[in-house]
């Protein structure tokens, strides 16, 4: 993948944007576009998502914020709507799944030491 800047869409950096660096809720409607026809809900989500996270970490590193506290509020206008995750399958128990004792998994050594047990106390082990 190739990164291709271009120049039209491009801001030099002058003074005449310097206030937007502490106005990050005006940096994001400058650079905010409209909705392509072809983007799925998620997407745009994402899109939007990216924006106000990019706007807010410049604008957080001049101001001295959080990066939080600087990208809570913008995403407080954001007006699509997540889609809800998909629906997972039934959990089957795969072929090479561990076993579980306690809801953990054990793990192959484990189940080697487990094997090994004999009863016998380490004392009469080495008797």
């Amino acid at each position: 993948n190739t990164c291709v800047w271009e120049t039209q869409v491009m801001h030099p950096g002058d003074e005449a944007r310097a206030e937007l660096l502490l106005s990050p809720g005006h940096a994001v409607t400058l650079f905010e576009q409209s909705r392509p026809s072809n983007a799925s809900d998620q997407d745009w989500h994402k899109h939007q998502f990216a924006l106000r996270s990019i706007v807010a970490e410049i604008c957080c590193t001049v101001s001295g914020s959080t990066l939080l506290e600087t990208l809570e509020p913008l995403l407080a206008d954001t007006k699509s709507v997540v889609p809800p995750p998909p629906r997972r399958r039934s959990k089957k128990k795969k072929k090479n799944q561990l076993p579980k004792i306690n809801n953990k998994p054990q793990s192959h050594y484990i189940q080697w030491r487990e094997s090994q047990k004999t009863g016998e106390t380490n004392k009469q082990k080495r008797e």
